[in-house]
Order: C-alpha cells, then sequence, then structure tokens
C-alpha cells in the first residue's frame, strides 16, 4: 500500500509546493511515505502516530505480538528520522524518549477529542428518562475490560438482590456490537427486558443516546499496562455532560481527567462497594425527578477539536520555518 502510494504521489504531485509532510497512524505503514518523502526531498515530516505502534499496552490488547523485534527497529528508525512525532498521550510521548533516545523536543502529545459541531444539534431531553438508564458504547472485548464490566455487572446485580433499586426501572443500553465475551459475562444474569441492544447507530445517534442517559459506563479496565490510554468515547462521553462510571486503574489518565473535571468517578474492578454508592446516588436522584443540568467543566474543552487543531497548526508552522 505504502508503495503504491509512493507511486502516485511522485506522479501526480508536484511536491516542490509542499512545506511539511504529515502521517498519521494506523495504518502504520503511513509513515514509510513520509520517511520515504523526507528521504528523497529533504521536506519536514510530522508523524502523528495517535496510539502507540509497539508499545506494552498495544500489547496488552492485542495489537502486536511480544517478539516483533523487527517491528520495534522499524519504528525506532522512523521516529529518529521524522522533524516532530506525536502521540495521543504525555507517557507515551516520554516512552519514545526513553526507548529511543530521541530528543523531547522531537517527541509531543496532542489527545484525542471531542467536536463541538457534533452536538450542536442535539437537544437536552426536557425531562430525565423514564427509567433509570445505564449506556455503554462502543466494543468490550479484550480481557481487562472484560474484567472491569463484569464488576459493574455483579455491583449492579447486587443493588437489585438487596431491593435498593428495582429492576423494573432499570435500562442497561448497549450501543454498538456486542462481542461474545460482553454476551457471555451478561448471560452471568437474568437481566430481562432491562437489556436494550441498539446494535449499531450513527455517531449523532449514539451521542443522543449519551444525553439520554443517567450514567455512562466505561469499563476501561484497570490494567497497569493499560492505565496511559483514554478511549475514543471517553471524550463524548465528557462533553454529553451526563456522569460517567468509570472501571480503570486508580492512576490511569482517565482516573485522573475525572477527578479534575468532576464529570464522574473511577474506580477499581474489585471496589464493588464503592461502585454500588454510586450507581445507587444516581438512582435515587433519578427517583427524585426533575431535570438534571448537564455536567460542563471548562476544564474539558482542552479537549475540543479546535483546540487540538490548533495545536497541530503550531506544530507544523515551526517545523515549516
Amino acid at each position: 500500500w505504502a508503495y503504491e502510494a509512493i507511486r502516485y504521489i511522485e506522479k501526480h504531485i508536484n511536491l516542490s509546493k509542499f512545506q511539511v509532510i504529515y502521517t498519521t497512524s494506523s495504518p502504520y505503514s503511513a509513515h514509510l511515505i513520509g520517511f520515504y518523502l523526507k528521504q528523497k526531498y529533504g521536506i519536514p515530516w510530522v508523524a502523528d502516530y495517535r496510539d502507540p505502534w509497539t508499545d506494552v499496552s498495544q500489547k496488552e490488547l492485542g495489537f502486536i505480538s511480544s517478539n516483533d523485534r523487527l517491528l520495534v527497529r522499524l519504528e525506532e528508525i522512523l521516529l529518529k528520522a521524522a522533524d516532530c512525532n506525536i502521540s495521543v498521550e504525555r507517557h507515551f510521548a516520554l516512552s519514545y524518549v526513553k526507548r529511543f533516545s530521541i530528543s523531547v523536543e522531537k517527541s509531543i502529545t496532542i489527545t484525542n477529542g471531542y467536536d463541538e459541531n457534533d452536538f450542536s444539534g442535539l437537544l437536552e431531553p426536557e425531562r430525565h428518562p423514564p427509567k433509570f438508564t445505564i449506556t455503554h458504547s462502543g466494543l468490550i472485548h479484550v480481557k481487562p475490560q472484560v474484567t472491569a464490566f463484569a464488576a459493574f455487572l455483579e455491583a449492579l446485580h447486587q443493588l437489585i438482590d438487596e431491593q435498593k433499586i428495582d429492576l423494573a426501572n432499570i435500562q442497561l443500553r448497549m450501543i454498538g456490537k456486542m462481542t461474545g465475551e460482553s454476551r457471555a459475562v451478561l448471560r452471568n444474569y437474568d437481566w430481562g427486558d432491562a437489556l436494550v441492544e441498539t446494535g449499531y447507530l450513527s455517531h449523532q445517534e449514539a451521542l443522543a443516546e449519551n444525553y439520554d442517559s443517567n450514567i455512562l459506563l466505561l469499563p476501561g479496565g484497570d490494567a497497569d499496562s493499560i492505565k496511559f490510554a483514554y478511549t475514543g468515547k471517553f471524550f463524548d462521553y465528557l462533553r454529553s455532560g451526563r456522569p460517567i462510571l468509570a472501571v480503570v486503574a486508580r492512576d490511569s489518565v482517565i482516573a485522573q481527567a475525572l477527578r479534575e473535571n468532576g464529570h464522574g468517578a473511577a474506580f477499581l474492578s474489585t471496589q464493588l462497594l464503592e461502585i454500588k454508592q454510586f450507581i445507587l446516588r444516581e438512582y435515587q436522584i433519578w427517583q427524585r425527578g426533575g431535570k438534571r443540568e448537564l455536567l460542563h467543566s471548562p476544564l474539558i474543552e482542552q479537549f475540543e477539536r479546535k483546540n487540538l487543531t490548533g495545536q497541530l497548526a503550531e506544530v507544523f508552522e515551526t517545523i515549516a520555518r
């Protein structure tokens, strides 16, 4: 793919007009194109890796194997050749400095985020949902996520079993494709009509469902190896303004962000009591009725994509000088 892309570029594009080459992954082969063009034409090159390529967290998530030494060596060559390398999280940026001895100035962070325009046409519900609604968006498939999801389900089941929450008042809404792993843990309990599977929804539809929720569930997993990973839905969750229940590592980037902005709380998968208390508190708020204002800390605006794009533009301007 990279070879064919280079052939097309050289045939159809006048490269003398360009001040910067920008490549972003995945696929990581996109960076081979940037490497080639910089080497041949001397144009400054920015490589945006987003999620790391061969970091241990990618092994935990099953994206690469533990013995991909060729990929590690290739990553080192590309990182050192680029004028600037971008990651989605500060730890990943610093890991490039430590693992491959590249300069701090060449490894920067620009997180993922949310687009304010995606929310402009959405209307906040005038009334609270007729049922206490807990919404999860996306896939649950790797082991740490499954463990986190199972902990949440057990906490909710205990509240129902203790008659603190009425199952008839609950809606557990699963948005997106259900994996075999998530179905397996759901089958441990009888949810009856409380479980609602929407299947795939458009991004706009999913955001509307977030608005119409009492809790947004984020079972990211509390394994140390993935504690520096944001999930894409986290930023949409933040902007949706509903309380987030995250099951993640205590010192993870998600837990830290929630402590700072107050848009929810983070728990370990072993903290069943605390998870139960969070769910019960939100349930009792729902029971009292009335409209609940959306959460919106000014701190989340750092993740708005216009601000993030501004950071990228500054990188381009610096590299092009």
